[in-house]
């Protein structure tokens, strides 16, 4: 699924602002016959997905998962090399 957003549009919603930031993520939403949902997917975080009633909330929802994930870990990638230099 290709989706494009018209950021320009969006007012002050935070989680959207967080959104312009996941264009260099590969995403792909596809229909699960077993959880009877879209799952929505990272190409660049294999292990996390998405559930949703729709496609549209399935791509929101793991643009926002990975753009949480991708900070976490960034901060735990800074943990360690900061570790790392006060031993």
């Amino acid at each position: 699924m290709h989706a494009h957003y018209d950021f320009s549009r969006v007012r002050s919603n935070p989680d959207l602002e967080r959104l312009k930031h996941a264009g260099s993520m590969t995403f792909r939403v596809f229909w699960s016959s077993a959880d009877q949902e879209y799952v929505g997917v990272c190409k660049e975080l294999p292990g996390l997905s998405w559930l949703a009633k729709s496609e549209q909330a399935a791509l929101r929802g793991i643009r926002l998962a990975a753009l949480d994930a991708g900070g976490i870990l960034a901060a735990e990638a800074a943990a360690s090399r900061s570790h790392k230099h006060t031993k």
